[in-house]
């Protein structure tokens, strides 16, 4: 009797752990549909910019339902797979009631902090729709009023993020394990791909072939499990293996040579690589792989908490044509003011130097420490042209120069234009002989301005 009762509480807390699961699945899958009318917002504006740049999707605001988190209040349309993340909101909470008391409060702690910044995403989707409709994207002016509404979305995505992880770290931790053997080799095949997905998110290229690796040893490991048992799971070993391999086969390509089409490339090569897989291959929305180790365990009777799916990174694409914008008048009217974001650590990012060279030499870092927009500069040392034109992005430009004996040996920096808001923002550092000795100096220039730094010998 007691051993019944046992089984049958844990049974009740995989369950209301599982409901908390639904939760972050289904927010996800709201979250897709919010990326997409995000990002056609964005190049509708970048059209008046760009014009023919962009070729714009039919889903439209009025086309899905008024809350994107909420139960569709539309006929013919709905986002979810089961209830609404609002709809298991509630239900997770009152499963709550079988967890111990402080994990209950602070599992629902973390589903009211999401569900806040559900809300609020739902209404930056409509906000951004409707400044677009009520103003005249030919006055350029009105641009900028678009992109903080996007902006803001860029913030709220990266704090879903952030909660996500949180509650599904939380709702891992506390979850009983199994000992079923495809559980575990299911398991194990999660977790190096959301290792991945999240180290793409952070932009940590720190193991990636060891990532990449373990990604295909606990592939080989569930299939041969699969195989040795002789489960009947052709249908769904056939779905998690193709978009398994697709995984693989991508990051190998991010590793080497690190392609990215060109419509992708101002979002950046992690952005793309996370994206991918998480639409593609990973989540629902492939629908990835994910699912299907969810239904094939459930299907095996499996007892166990089910896996979570991984949110994508939202970013703003700035229009490719700066010069019409640099004749915009109070554009501080139209963008708050931002504090410069701040570097962490101020170190360099250097490969190790196998060999000093015989001359001295300086290396050289440059990005912008403010918000993306498009700034530009020419470099020029000891008077000669080194870069024509770059673009400044969060993303350091890296590059070293030999310092010559007896020169004064100088490098200036032109701010070629203002970029989608004044002033042209970037940042410098430097470092000698690949020493620690070094330089980092934050600079504001007016369109046009040269400002000279002398290197020394």
């Amino acid at each position: 009797m007691s051993l019944n009762i046992g089984f049958g509480q844990e049974s009740d807390k995989i369950d209301a752990l599982n409901a908390y699961v639904q939760f972050l699945n289904e927010s996800v899958h709201g979250l897709f549909t919010a990326h997409a009318l995000m990002v056609i917002s964005n190049k509708e504006v970048n059209r008046y910019i760009d014009l023919d740049s962009y070729i714009l999707n039919n889903i439209s605001n009025d086309e899905v339902q008024s809350n994107l988190f909420a139960k569709s209040d539309k006929e013919n349309y709905t986002t979810f797979h089961t209830y609404s993340p609002m709809e298991l909101k509630d239900i997770s909470k009152q499963k709550s009631k079988y967890l111990d008391s402080a994990l209950a409060r602070k599992l629902n702690g973390h589903v009211n902090k999401i569900t806040g910044i559900l809300n609020e995403i739902n209404q930056i989707r409509i906000d951004v729709d409707n400044f677009i409709q009520q103003h005249d994207l030919n006055d350029k002016e009105s641009i900028y009023g678009v992109f903080e509404i996007l902006e803001n979305g860029v913030n709220l995505f990266s704090s879903y993020a952030k909660a996500h992880a949180q509650l599904a770290d939380d709702i891992k931790k506390n979850s009983p394990k199994s000992q079923d053997i495809i559980a575990s080799k299911a398991n194990q095949l999660h977790s190096a791909t959301q290792t991945i997905l999240r180290n793409l998110r952070n932009e940590d290229d720190s193991n990636v072939q060891s990532t990449i690796d373990n990604l295909k040893s606990a592939f080989e490991s569930f299939n041969s499990e699969l195989i040795s048992n002789n489960y009947n799971t052709s249908t769904y070993k056939s779905n998690i293996k193709v978009k398994v391999e697709k995984t693989i086969a991508l990051m190998e390509g991010f590793e080497s040579p690190g392609y990215v089409p060109v419509e992708h490339e101002l979002y950046g090569k992690h952005y793309y690589y996370h994206n991918e897989i998480a639409k593609r291959y990973y989540n629902w929305s492939g629908p990835g792989f994910v699912r299907h180790l969810n239904t094939l365990l459930d299907d095996l009777e499996v007892d166990i908490v089910q896996f979570v799916e991984e949110p994508l990174i939202f970013k703003v694409m700035y229009p490719m044509k700066l010069d019409d914008l640099n004749t915009l008048k109070e554009p501080e009217k139209y963008i708050k003011e931002r504090k410069p974001k701040t570097i962490v650590g101020n170190e360099l990012k250097l490969s190790p130097i196998k060999e000093r060279p015989q001359e001295d030499y300086v290396t050289i870092e440059i990005h912008d420490f403010d918000m993306f927009d498009r700034d530009s500069i020419s470099i020029t040392f000891n008077g000669q042209v080194i870069q024509d034109r770059i673009m400044i992005s969060p993303e350091p430009y890296k590059f070293d120069l030999t310092l010559i004996e007896g020169t004064e040996n100088s490098i200036s920096f032109k701010a070629l234009n203002w970029g989608i808001r004044p002033p042209n923002t970037f940042a410098v550092s430097y470092r000698y002989n690949g020493e620690r000795r070094r330089q980092y100096v934050e600079y504001n220039l007016d369109k046009e301005q040269v400002l000279k730094v002398y290197l020394g010998k």
